[in-house]
């Protein structure tokens, strides 16, 4: 690839040294975002993990699903052994003020 094609595939602020590829494809349907999106197809009510449905995130089934989820987080990050991985019922900047006032 060219430089000026290494351009083209890229976007971001190259004076804080990090790129995105831009996708090759697109989604078929348009609805694919945060917002209202289509259930994949053959999906059915049964596929819910119903043991987690109306639960205290302290009930065991809940939280052993949660430190999983943070562990699998981990691992996929590849991040050092003392970094810890929390999940947050808030948004990005929710999360970022929490990380600032503690």
């Amino acid at each position: 690839m060219t430089d000026e094609g290494a351009m083209n595939a890229t976007r971001g602020n190259p004076t804080h040294g990090f790129a995105f590829a831009t996708p090759v494809t697109k989604p078929a349907s348009p609805l694919f975002s945060t917002g209202p999106t289509r259930k994949r197809p053959g999906w059915t009510p049964d596929a819910l993990d119903t043991a987690s449905l109306g639960r205290s995130h302290r009930a065991p089934h809940p939280k052993s699903r949660i430190q999983d989820c943070i562990a699998r987080i981990h691992r996929v990050l590849a991040l050092p052994d003392d970094y810890i991985v929390g999940i947050v019922p808030a948004s990005d900047t929710g999360a970022v003020e929490m990380a600032m006032w503690s």
